[in-house]
């Protein structure tokens, strides 16, 4: 098995499924999570390749490595998380709330987490 550094915003994002990645431009967004699921999976095309249900088994594979990121605790901080975005109602503020969100998760786990390939 191969390990690898991701930045925490991009393990989350498949976990909690919504988009806490850093630098959250379109792009650079789907390339994290593309690089990160690439990475367990060992296919860099995987996306092309029922995504959903790889996405689905990456999702369950990190939640089980991770489980300190699938707790009560993380599901409040995602409610709450929805609740701000909405109130922002989009745009800018809504960029600010999650990137707020994102630096109070990083304090609390670490910026970086050691990833294991599932092949």
């Amino acid at each position: 098995m191969r390990t690898k550094e991701f930045h925490l915003g991009d393990v989350l994002s498949i976990i909690i499924n919504r988009s806490v990645t850093v630098n959250r431009s379109v792009w650079t967004e789907e390339n994290r999570v593309r690089t990160l699921v690439g990475f367990l999976t060992g296919k860099d095309d995987w996306y092309q390749h029922r995504p959903m249900a790889t996405a689905h088994k990456c999702r369950l594979y990190l939640v089980e490595k991770f489980p300190q990121f699938s707790t009560p605790e993380m599901e409040g901080a995602v409610e709450d998380l929805d609740k701000e975005v909405e109130a922002a109602n989009g745009g800018e503020r809504a960029e600010v709330v999650v990137a707020c969100w994102l630096e109070k998760q990083v304090a609390k786990y670490g910026e970086y987490v050691t990833v294991e390939s599932i092949v």
